[in-house]
């Protein structure tokens, strides 16, 4: 008896047969077979064997490698590290290993490295000193030297730590004078060493003693250098010893003003001084004492000295008046 075939049993030996055969073909491992397909991004490349697809894509970043039959993922050199600066990163600064992305960051400076895998930061170099002017930020630095040497560049400017500390600032502010009530050398030694936050001392060393012009001086070069080398400014008080009379006869008179003022800024100009305190009191209104200051300003400025004058209540009143007429 003859065997039959039927047609749809032949059909599938025909289609059953190539399947088996590749099947057992690829676990044998024919050779010239090309199991893995190499990638970048998601476009296909090429196909080799194992150890020829790692080494072609090597040579392509954003590149891995799939096993044909499964897809499964085997190799890739997708970047695992960023480096940014001020918040701002590019492609190019993208790496596959850290080394390479510490190197980026060190070559710049002021970087930081994000592990893409990871949240946070895994590097960061940020300048510790914020330079401000005002409230405005304008630079940063890494040393505190080098923070001081730009801020100094700019007026109203400070420098601030990373928790908002003011750690140095040149923005103007009001300035603290000490008045000593005496001249005498080992009080008012005394009271500055008592005394903190002072940007000026006022000794109490000079007055007019008579309407003529003449100037009583109970000041002391020693004390004046000492002052100095405090870092304070010296404006010595110069008062009228609040004498109406006395300082009525002495306004009225050209030549007693001259003689007094020249006397004072030649002394003030050998102390060094940075001004005077100029404290005359219970003296009647009118232009005359706003022409004393005038005269005392320009011989002042005619020796080079500094023409800052601190000036007493009515003296200013009275410089107010001029003003507005």
């Amino acid at each position: 008896m003859k065997l039959k075939w039927s047609p749809v049993i032949a059909l599938l030996l025909a289609i059953q047969l190539p399947s088996s055969f590749t099947a057992a073909a690829a676990g044998a491992g024919l050779p010239g077979m090309k199991s893995y397909r190499v990638y970048q991004n998601d476009k296909p490349l090429q196909e080799f064997g194992p150890r020829k697809a790692v080494a072609y894509a090597s040579a392509y970043c954003n590149s891995h490698v799939e096993k044909i039959e499964t897809r499964e993922w085997l190799w890739d050199n997708l970047p695992c590290y960023k480096v940014y600066q001020g918040g701002i990163s590019q492609s190019e600064w993208e790496f596959v290993s850290y080394r390479e992305a510490l190197a980026k960051a060190s070559a710049l400076g002021t970087a930081q490295i994000r592990d893409l895998q990871k949240p946070g930061w895994v590097y960061a170099v940020l300048p510790r000193y914020r330079l401000y002017q005002g409230e405005r930020a304008v630079h940063r630095e890494h040393s505190l030297a080098r923070a001081l040497t730009y801020a100094a560049t700019l007026s109203n400017s400070s420098i601030r730590a990373e928790d908002n500390r003011i750690l140095w600032s040149n923005t103007k502010k009001l300035l603290a004078l000490g008045w000593n009530g005496t001249s005498d050398s080992f009080s008012i030694t005394s009271q500055l060493a008592g005394t903190q936050g002072l940007d000026i001392d006022s000794p109490t060393w000079f007055q007019l003693d008579k309407a003529d012009g003449t100037l009583t001086d109970n000041s002391n070069d020693a004390l004046a250098a000492a002052i100095k080398d405090k870092g304070l400014q010296l404006m010595p008080l110069v008062h009228n010893k609040f004498d109406m009379a006395l300082t009525s006869a002495f306004l009225k008179d050209t030549a007693a003003q001259m003689k007094f003022i020249s006397s004072l800024t030649s002394r003030l100009s050998g102390l060094k001084a940075d001004g005077a305190n100029l404290d005359f009191e219970n003296i009647r209104s009118g232009p005359r004492p706003v022409y004393l200051i005038r005269h005392f300003l320009c011989r002042s400025a005619a020796l080079g000295g500094n023409e800052a004058v601190g000036r007493s209540s009515a003296g200013k009143r009275a410089l107010e008046r001029e003003h507005r007429l």
